[in-house]
């Protein structure tokens, strides 16, 4: 996880979308570092069953400053969740955000998806981190 943590700096928007697959936990791979950042709460929240990771559900989550977002958002993975993701975003408002997808999906994501004035595609690992800027949603 440590080799992780020299990536949270690169997180920035106001939201950081992590895509997860059932089972949800453990959590793997820059998620796990951030939900280390978090205090474990994405892991709890998982625990006592209030979130499954069931195919387009989501988990909004307060930074409360832990990260460089307002938000952390949990989404279930289903083959409409680039759907699902800029649908939430732009029910929130939200115009600059990240987006972490785990390698068993990382084939499926490419920068044109994510409609916006920039993106930024960054390799960690077998993850890729998309920083989307000026979303056009």
């Amino acid at each position: 996880m440590k080799q992780y943590r020299t990536y949270l700096n690169k997180i920035d928007g106001e939201a950081l979308a992590i895509i997860v697959s059932q089972p949800a936990s453990p959590l793997t791979g820059i998620a796990s570092a951030i939900d280390w950042r978090l205090n474990s709460i994405i892991t709890q929240t998982i625990v006592i069953n209030k979130f499954n990771a069931e195919a387009g559900s989501t988990l909004l989550i307060p930074s409360n400053g832990k990260i460089n977002t307002k938000y952390v958002m949990i989404i279930g993975y289903e083959k409409n969740c680039k759907t699902e993701i800029t649908k939430a975003m732009k029910g929130l408002k939200i115009k600059n955000f990240c987006v972490i997808v785990p390698k068993q999906f990382k084939k499926e994501f490419k920068q044109s998806e994510f409609p916006a004035d920039k993106v930024k595609e960054i390799e960690i690992g077998e993850e890729k981190l998309y920083i989307i800027k000026g979303a056009n949603l």
